[in-house]
């Protein structure tokens, strides 16, 4: 019951703060929205300022990290290049459905719920102060793992010898990025033309 209850604690505060920055979220709208008061609500957290950070970590480092989208143990995996970007956006579109549940949003709000989940990302370092850092470790964790495919994908013979590894490595990882936050301020990210953009990229390199 105890997990159940922080669940709901975590969800009801993340929709909150989804919305409304930090500073403008009150305890009187935490305890309505969790319908709980904050004796209760703090019992399980200390108080605001800890209550966010558990949200930032839970569904936001944690829903960003690489390795949540396509799995722990995928630089175990014997897979071709075009077969990870095809296991990358998959994970993209698992992570943005769980976000979008998490906001119980109608398909015509997922467009707002992109919007504000980066205004969510661009915020939270003026109150987290371990979050910028974070948050660039991340990033780093993406390029890092574009980078391993590629440099196996050259050992393989599937993309060409002269391919350089890290440069590419971040052209995926900035490629995405880029379109994740231009498709926020329009309708949600588009999966097909991301996919469509990695294969062009992918494209310029194979063998």
């Amino acid at each position: 019951m105890s997990n159940n209850t922080e669940e709901k604690i975590y969800r009801e505060a993340f929709k909150l703060f989804l919305n409304k920055p930090y500073e403008f979220v009150t305890v009187r709208e935490l305890e309505k929205a969790i319908g709980m008061t904050r004796g209760a609500i703090f019992y399980y957290v200390k108080d605001k300022e800890q209550l966010y950070r558990e949200v930032i970590e839970r569904y936001y480092l944690k829903s960003q990290n690489l390795y949540y989208k396509v799995g722990e143990n995928i630089l175990e995996h014997d897979i071709t290049l075009l077969e990870f970007i095809d296991i990358f956006i998959a994970g993209v579109n698992k992570t943005a459905n769980e976000i979008y549940t998490l906001a119980n949003s109608k398909e015509s709000d997922k467009s707002t719920i992109d919007r504000s989940y980066i205004s969510l990302l661009l915020t939270t370092g003026y109150y987290v102060d371990t979050f910028n850092e974070k948050m660039a470790n991340l990033f780093q964790i993406d390029k890092n793992t574009w980078s391993f495919f590629i440099q196996k994908a050259i050992e393989k013979g599937e993309v060409k010898p002269n391919t350089n590894v890290k440069l590419y490595g971040e052209l995926f990882t900035y490629t995405y990025l880029g379109l994740a936050l231009n498709d926020a301020v329009k309708e949600g990210i588009d999966l097909k033309h991301l996919r469509e953009i990695l294969i062009e990229l992918y494209n310029k390199i194979k063998v």
